[in-house]
Parts: structure tokens; sequence; C-alpha cells
């Protein structure tokens, strides 16, 4: 029997899918890196200077593959926010890392012109 065009589509995103979750989890053996390594050296969890660059990076990534900021204005923050708290769970656990005075990711987020 012969898949129909949008089952193979459908096939496609799964395969996109199944990378993207590989890529999270690479993300996050790194933030775990990062995380020893700022305990290490007695940094904060939080750099606002950072968060703002990745942010300001992801953005100029999406506009060079035509995709709408928009929406890594809604993934981004969520994402890093996330492993702001993982990072701080690890602190919390082992007292490892100095604690995060907190983020900035609602101011960094404004709503971005449309591009046309």
């Amino acid at each position: 029997m012969t898949r129909s065009p949008l089952d193979r589509v459908r096939q496609e995103i799964d395969t996109v899918d199944a990378a993207l979750v590989s890529l999270l989890a690479r993300r996050h053996r790194l933030v775990t890196r990062a995380a020893r390594l700022k305990s290490s050296s007695n940094l904060a969890v939080v750099d606002a200077n950072r968060q703002e660059a990745v942010l300001s990076n992801a953005r100029r990534s999406a506009e060079l593959h035509g995709l709408a900021i928009d929406l890594i204005d809604r993934i981004w923050p969520e994402m890093i926010d996330f492993w702001v708290t993982y990072q701080n769970s690890l602190s919390d656990q082992s007292g490892m890392l100095p604690p995060a005075s907190g983020t900035r990711l609602n101011q960094l987020v404004q709503p971005q012109e449309p591009h046309h």
C-alpha cells in the first residue's frame, strides 16, 4: 500500500522532531557542563548579557532561515527559564552554584515589527 503525500510529510516531521529532541538533549548536557564551570569559578547562574546574546543570536538565525521571530520570542525565553531553574536546582541540591539573581527575559522579549 502506498502512503499518501500527507503521511510522507508527517514522517518527515517526526524525523525533524526526533532531531530536535536530540539537539535539546545535547544542549542539556552543555548546560550541565556550564553549571559546573560556573561553580568552579564561583559565578552566578544568571548572566543577563549572555541571555541577551542567546536571544539575539536565535532571532538573527530565525530571520536568516525565514522563520517568524515571534516563534523564537515564545520558545527561547521558556527554554532559558527552564535551564536557569535546572541550574538553580543543581545549586540547591549540592550548594555548587551561587543563586541566580533572576532572569530578565520578559524585558528582553519585545514585540518585533513584522518583516516584509
